[in-house]
């Protein structure tokens, strides 16, 4: 696959020509960037942001928050504003220790979150562009590879995952630094692989290392390919060795690797066999941007996490082309294939993924990493094959184009008939209907503009010497992918957005986003996703709710990185009474609680009612909820019951004794991962309103003696406290990740040393 780029004889007119192909190719890439910056300008001043999927889900609150306290000098390890402060700095996927968080501190919240996800997607393009011209491909093709890369399906897609994006960016600079495979080249791999791992992926990344490792043996052998690879993922350990350390000190008692990968972890993202379509049309289920505006069922579940294989009309056939070449071309797309059958079995196969990854990739759609590198690799050597030979399957693709645009003009012709059969199998009425449509729509306007597509490249490709008409159409195929870059006024989230939270109500639970959800919100019309996050924002969503100072203890795990016991007490909740919810709530501390419909259970009072787009939603205040620190009443020994009584408290049964009642207490300023409590007793258990971490220490004063740590209520922290009066500090050090800070920089410095030093 590799080799010498093709240059012009040695001659006036050729030279001109030369000149003029180099213009025109530098022409086309001004444009994209150009567009990229017309785009980019309302994010960089802060007016619109990126909201798909996990923008608000996942990235928005957490980013949030460690912007926040990155303000103030501080990469805590915990997050008190989700799940009672679950792990932070040992969260890869919160991407604390990522130097791209340095944006926070030098421009408005707004502009530094959407600048990451912008820039990252402009550097996975010019990433991508390198690693092609390194390989021997020409400008040309080069341009058209990096285009099917960063505008492709799953470049867009990573725009909704802030730590996705940022694997996809630095990664083919780390393959670039495998394939030069000099001191220097290597160097650089290291420091892209480090980079990768900050950005919060580590499961897309090893998936990409397996990719460089049998690049790089195929380019170079066994022996050094291998050792290449395996030199410059040890180096990127090093640099990411604070992120590396954090994570290992939490894992013990994480979620994801204390149970492992959940059932419906496992299928709930396998790749269908059905969406196999989108190589060649990209939305074939309807419109994943619209919030229910794609046709699922029990076979696809939601939303895929790849919206799309799409990388262009002419990406499958462009790379059939280029895998029939010499070098390594075929061991790409033997990768690419194994990627797709690897996303499709990893749900269909009970037990495959534990047993490749344990409980650390849980979507075997990531797989597709795989078909995301090499298919623009293979497009890029299509490229430059059609400028000596014509396409042999030409003929072939003009026959898959008239099917295409045949059975365009047959879903428009019968689109009656066929969208009440498809109604009948759809999941309920009236999402069911709206998405259908959606889908016949979608699928028949793809189907007629890839079958012409199809059809004008078959025609084209009868003889060589027609890349660049060919490499025109590609990227002009690739426009309906810019319909999932969607966007959403800050003006509009602002306005809707809960109160700033005050010291009386800060605690919020939202019924519809626990893990499970103890109400499923009810099934509107498939609206624009843009408009449901400003009506997510009025029901007091976390997105949102974050930056205005609310916390929320029932906050769903969706990344596994979440302690089991709170995760299993969310869980019987949702299958218990109002009664037990409510207690549990005055127990946990929260003081608001947001639900749907038009009945709100009774113990809560009535703060206000939103509706819009047929969704109605109340918010409740929970009364006599507990203080963020207290001493109990009584302890007794066991686990707690369903329905706790709100006397007492549940602790292990070795600190059940010798606890009297009535401690004062007075709470000094907290940090998060700094607690200070004043306490007079006559010795007992302190209870505070953290979730328990076995990272916690307690100590009698700054420099005291150590206290016994252990969980109250099974979610809840606690500390023996002596008889007398005591200042008791809880802290989590931070001096593993400090040392480890010190070695990174050490490997950094070193790994400079052959990228800045002359050749």
């Amino acid at each position: 696959m590799k080799g010498p780029a093709p240059v012009p004889e040695d001659s006036g007119a050729k030279s001109l020509f030369a000149w003029s192909v180099r213009n025109r190719i530098g022409l086309l890439t001004g444009i994209l960037v150009g567009a990229w910056i017309l785009w980019i300008l309302p994010l960089a001043w802060g007016e619109r942001t990126l909201h798909l999927r996990d923008v608000f889900m996942m990235h928005l609150p957490w980013k949030a928050f460690g912007a926040e306290a990155l303000s103030e000098g501080l990469v805590p390890a915990t997050n008190p504003t989700w799940g009672m402060g679950r792990p932070f700095r040992g969260d890869p996927n919160a991407l604390p220790f990522y130097p791209g968080n340095g944006l926070y501190l030098l421009l408005p919240f707004w502009s530094a979150f959407n600048l990451h996800y912008a820039v990252h997607w402009l550097l996975a393009f010019f990433t991508f562009r390198g690693l092609s011209r390194e390989l021997g491909r020409s400008e040309l093709a080069s341009l058209i590879a990096a285009s099917s890369y960063a505008l492709a399906g799953w470049g867009v897609s990573t725009l909704s995952s802030y730590n996705l994006v940022a694997v996809t960016a630095w990664w083919p600079l780390a393959i670039w630094g495998v394939v030069k495979n000099d001191r220097r080249g290597l160097a650089v791999s290291g420091i892209a692989v480090g980079l990768s791992l900050l950005g919060g992926a580590p499961d897309t990344a090893l998936l990409g290392w397996f990719f460089l490792l049998v690049l790089a043996v195929d380019l170079h052998g066994w022996r050094r390919g291998t050792g290449g690879a395996v030199l410059c993922g040890a180096a990127g350990l090093l640099v990411a060795l604070p992120q590396v350390v954090a994570t290992v000190r939490i894992l013990p008692f994480v979620r994801r690797s204390v149970l492992g990968v959940a059932g419906g972890e496992r299928w709930f993202y396998a790749l269908h066999p059905v969406r196999l379509l989108e190589l060649i049309i990209p939305y074939p289920l309807g419109r994943p941007w619209v919030a229910g505006g794609m046709w699922t069922g029990s076979w696809l579940p939601d939303t895929p996490l790849i919206f799309t294989l799409y990388a262009g009309v002419l990406a499958l056939p462009l790379a059939l082309v280029g895998r029939r070449a010499r070098g390594c071309a075929r061991t790409v797309g033997s990768l690419v294939l194994g990627g797709l059958l690897l996303a499709m079995a990893g749900g269909a196969v009970p037990g495959l993924m534990p047993a490749l990854f344990g409980g650390m990739v849980r979507y075997s759609e990531k797989f597709l990493f795989w078909v995301a590198l090499g298919l623009p690799l293979l497009v890029g050597r299509g490229v430059d094959a059609l400028r000596e030979r014509a396409d042999p399957a030409a003929v072939f693709w003009v026959g898959i184009g008239g099917v295409s645009t045949s059975a365009g003009i047959g879903l428009a012709l019968w689109s009656g008939p066929l969208r009440r059969r498809v109604e009948r199998m759809a999941v309920d009425g009236a999402v069911g209907r709206k998405s259908v449509e959606g889908f016949l729509l979608w699928t028949t306007v793809s189907l007629l503009v890839a079958g012409s597509a199809l059809v004008l490249y078959g025609l084209l490709t009868r003889r060589r010497g027609r890349a660049g008409p060919v490499s025109v159409l590609q990227l002009a195929s690739l426009a309906p992918l810019l319909l999932l870059v969607s966007t959403v006024s800050v003006d509009g989230l602002e306005e809707a957005a809960p109160p700033p939270a005050t010291g009386e109500t800060r605690d919020v639970l939202l019924t519809g986003d626990t893990q499970p959800v103890w109400e499923e919100p009810p099934r509107v019309e498939p609206i624009p996703v843009a408009e449901s996050r400003i009506l997510l924002s009025k029901l007091g969503y976390a997105g949102m709710g974050v930056l205005r100072g609310h916390r929320y203890p029932l906050a769903p795990d969706v990344d596994g990185m979440g302690t089991p016991p709170l995760q299993a007490l969310s869980a019987a909740l949702a299958r218990s009474s109002w009664d037990a919810r409510l207690a549990w709530g005055r127990r946990l501390g929260i003081d608001l609680v947001v639900g749907y419909g038009d009945v709100v259970p009774d113990g809560l009072d009535l703060v206000r009612r939103v509706s819009g787009h047929g969704l109605r939603a109340w918010t409740g205040r929970l009364a006599n909820s507990a203080p963020e620190v207290r001493w109990p009443r009584r302890v007794v020994s066991g686990l707690p019951p369903l329905h706790p009584a709100d006397s007492r408290s549940h602790v292990p049964a070795r600190w059940s004794r010798d606890h009297c009642a009535g401690g004062a207490i007075r709470r000094e300023p907290w940090s998060p991962d700094r607690i200070r409590v004043d306490v007079e007793s006559c010795g007992g258990v302190l209870v505070v309103q953290r979730a328990y971490l076995p990272l916690w220490q307690a100590r009698l004063g700054a420099s005291g003696g150590k206290l016994p740590v252990f969980p109250v209520d099974s979610v809840l922290l606690g500390v023996r406290v002596p008889e007398g009066r005591h200042e008791v500090v809880l802290t989590i050090s931070s001096l593993p990740e400090a040392l480890a800070g010190a070695v990174a920089g050490l490997a950094f410095a070193i790994l400079l040393v052959p990228i800045t030093a002359r050749r």
